[in-house]
């Protein structure tokens, strides 16, 4: 059995301006930001003892869309477990995977820049089709494409 958790948290800065004229009114506004943190990893035996456990880094966080753009997409592929995210790189959104095979050994790699194709994938949304692709939706110019990925 695998138990995967992620890390989520959600942060609010509040933006206020001074009160406006006579009537005190004041302006302001409030941003949420989003935060997909680590992914833990637990494998266990049939009598319920951990065989091996993995954290996976990754910082992830994105302001006031709810997490859309974050978190994860999961494939099973007949060897491995994929995990699919969008990841900030040096200020490039770049989305990129962790696999993890059977006995815990992981390995990070970046499939393709979004920044680059003008896309922004939505990896919670995507959706394993066949045993080594995934079809991840996503958006450019504000239109819905979709992105296969084979592993």
């Amino acid at each position: 059995m695998l138990f995967i958790a992620q890390s989520e948290s959600v942060s609010t800065e509040a933006y206020v301006n001074p009160p406006l004229g006579g009537f005190g009114l004041s302006t302001g506004f409030t941003v949420n930001y989003f935060h997909y943190d680590e992914l833990a990893v637990l494998s266990f035996n049939q009598d319920g003892s951990v065989e091996w456990k993995q954290i996976l880094h990754k910082k992830q966080s994105t302001e006031g869309d709810g997490g859309f753009f974050s978190s994860i997409g999961l494939m099973i592929a007949p060897t491995q477990l994929y995990f699919v995210f969008n990841d900030g790189i040096n200020g490039q959104t770049v989305v990129t995977d962790f696999s993890l095979d059977a006995t815990g050994v992981q390995s990070r790699k970046e499939i393709f820049s979004a920044d680059r194709k003008g896309v922004m994938v939505v990896p919670r949304q995507g959706k394993q089709v066949s045993a080594n692709e995934m079809v991840l939706p996503s958006f450019k110019k504000n239109f819905l494409q979709f992105v296969k990925i084979s592993f």
